[in-house]
């Protein structure tokens, strides 16, 4: 249901119209019909053989995939479309997004050898991928395992990964603003009259690259006696990542003038020179623009089991920092009330997210009850999330023409410039406290083979609260309890 009157448009191409209101009141509908078609194909080869007593396995591969929508898409109906002066919707056709079509062929090598004390491993692989018709993209990888003692394995891997953009992405289809240029609504309907001039714009994201990772990793496992320790540092880069931006557009709207009201008939107008207004408009894009490094060390214990209790305990737990940054300046309205319509463009600020977290898990079996528990203990020993290199001050700026006027560094915190100076409550850090969660869970066996289980997350109902000294909010750290029951019947 969608109040009106609005002038009735809904045009596919730029240009100015002469139309009439909907009703006061009217439906509108958005239905999606899709008809998706997904085909994968694979074939492979392998072949093993011994060579110096050495052993040498050979994967070779070639796969095929192709996915599509023939659907009708987003159908809008009802009674009426209405103008506004945002981006509008119109129907979307699914069936005119080409196919997403991808070719890729692998090869892999795996050299091992086992000897009394020392063991080795050595994997190879070079993967390529013809990725929508368009991007060529080979993928190397390699990795090596030493084993000492069958007590000490030491792991060092290395390898580059690509993401393609969706099609939804590369096709991501016309963006529509309507401007309402004249609106005479008078009682007899048949002398209503609305003049809508509509922009459509069609973004061009054909030159969008594929995403690139790559990732190293080393790892150390020891085991003896029921004790065991593995520890894995990482660090994990993404290049040309894609991210959607703000796009500046501005809209000429040219005002209409009414010459003559004849009776039973819409008013005759005319443009008026006098009239003419600008308006700046902003919608979505897409490019590779986002840049990221992650580091992290990941650990994991465990104990013997205690041949008493038989208990076993496990702990497990990671460090994270990531710096991710946005290499294309943003685009931010200006937040003052002296000239509204100009946009300030800034640098961007690289955000810095930082974790320690760690789980405590101890099983204890009740093998007379035929029953396991199972305790875990969640340990949130840090969080931060903060933004470096931070500029509250605007490099450039775009006029209500929409020309961009770049500001010399000296000048940017000029008074003339006061309505872009960005809110320092937009970099304000997001560290939270330490606190623990516990989690519990019980499984129960009958001789007949059957199961019961009940599990509870927060089972204390501990919810320690967190004020945030900039925003001033009060946060709940954990959520709430919540439990649940299983049954399992053996026939």
């Amino acid at each position: 249901q969608t109040d009106g009157p609005r002038p009735i448009v809904e045009p596919l191409e730029s240009g100015t119209y002469f139309t009439t209101f909907s009703p006061l009141s009217y439906m509108q509908t958005t239905v999606m019909k899709g008809l998706p078609l997904n085909i994968y194909s694979r074939v492979e080869a392998d072949q093993n053989t011994t060579i110096a007593g050495q052993n040498f396995n050979f994967s070779t591969g070639i796969e095929y995939s192709f996915d599509k929508n023939y659907g009708k898409g987003r159908i809008q109906g009802g009674e009426s479309v209405g103008a506004a002066g945002i981006p509008g919707s119109r129907g979307a056709k699914f069936h005119e997004i080409p196919a997403s079509k991808t070719f890729s062929a692998y090869h892999q090598l795996n050299i091992s050898r086992e000897l009394k004390h020392f063991a080795y491993q050595l994997k190879t692989g070079l993967r390529y991928d013809f990725m929508i018709e368009r991007y060529h993209l080979f993928s190397p990888r390699i990795s090596g395992t030493v084993d000492l003692f069958k007590q000490l394995k030491v792991r060092a891997a290395w390898g580059l990964s690509y993401k393609a953009p969706s099609m939804i992405t590369l096709f991501a289809g016309p963006v529509y603003f309507d401007l309402v240029n004249l609106s005479y609504y008078d009682p007899i309907p048949s002398e209503r009259l609305a003049v809508v001039t509509s922009y459509v714009i069609t973004p061009d994201n054909s030159n969008l690259l594929p995403s690139k990772g790559e990732t190293r990793e080393v790892s150390a496992e020891w085991g003896s006696g029921g004790f065991s320790l593995k520890v894995t540092g990482y660090q994990k880069t993404i290049n040309n990542g894609i991210t959607s931006i703000n796009s500046l557009i501005v809209l000429r709207n040219q005002g209409y003038k009414i010459i003559s009201e004849p009776a039973g008939a819409p008013p005759v107008v005319a443009p008026d020179t006098a009239m003419v207004t600008y308006t700046p408009r902003t919608y979505n894009s897409y490019i590779n623009n986002s840049e990221s490094k992650t580091k992290g060390i990941e650990f994991t214990a465990n104990t013997p089991t205690l041949k008493n209790l038989k208990t076993s305990i496990s702990i497990n737990g990671q460090f994270l920092r990531t710096e991710s940054y946005q290499t294309v300046p943003q685009v931010r309205f200006s937040n003052g009330s002296a000239t509204k319509s100009r946009y300030g463009v800034y640098e961007n600020a690289i955000r810095v997210s930082e974790q320690y977290t760690a789980n405590i898990t101890l099983i204890q079996p009740i093998t007379k009850l035929k029953m396991m528990i199972t305790i875990t203990t969640e340990l949130n020993i840090y969080s931060n999330n903060y933004q470096k290199n931070v500029s509250l001050l605007p490099v450039g700026y775009y006029d209500d023409l929409g020309t961009y006027v770049a500001i010399p560094e000296a000048d940017r915190s000029n008074a003339a410039y006061s309505d872009l100076v960005l809110n320092t409550n937009q970099f304000t850090p997001n560290k939270y406290p330490f606190y623990p969660n516990f989690h519990l869970q019980v499984r129960k066996e009958t001789r007949q083979g059957h199961s019961f289980s009940f599990y509870a997350n927060n089972a204390f109902w501990y919810n320690p609260y967190y004020t945030d000294p900039y925003a001033k909010t009060t946060l709940r750290l954990n959520s709430r309890i919540s439990f649940g029951f299983g049954v399992g019947i053996k026939l």
